[in-house]
């Protein structure tokens, strides 16, 4: 883990929309999860960034409470996307496992 991964609580106040502070991986994001038919409604992306990298964090579920970050540095980002792709297609999966828990908890009697 990088040490200069922005996470603390004070850093979450300058949280901005992913589609925001960086355009196309927020598009990666939304192709991948494309595959598991999610829209960009099924999750809230954000992010941090700073100028040796960005903190993504990914809210998603009922009340999206469930929440997943990953810190990439800019380099990672412009010449590994493999691992931007990879890393979001999982996270695709859990939050589809998520929803499908919770809607089954919703219509428990």
């Amino acid at each position: 883990m990088n040490l200069m991964k922005l996470s603390s609580s004070k850093d979450n106040l300058l949280e901005k929309p992913l589609q925001y502070i960086h355009p196309e991986l927020y598009l990666i994001l939304i192709k991948e999860l494309e595959h598991f038919n999610l829209h960009p409604y099924d999750v809230k992306a954000g992010a941090i960034s700073n100028q040796v990298g960005i903190t993504v964090f990914l809210r998603y579920g009922e009340n999206l409470s469930h929440m997943k970050e990953h810190y990439w540095d800019w380099k990672t980002i412009k010449e590994d996307q493999v691992e931007v792709k990879e890393y979001f297609h999982s996270t695709g999966e859990d939050i589809k496992k998520a929803l499908i828990a919770d809607y089954f908890k919703m219509m428990k009697p």
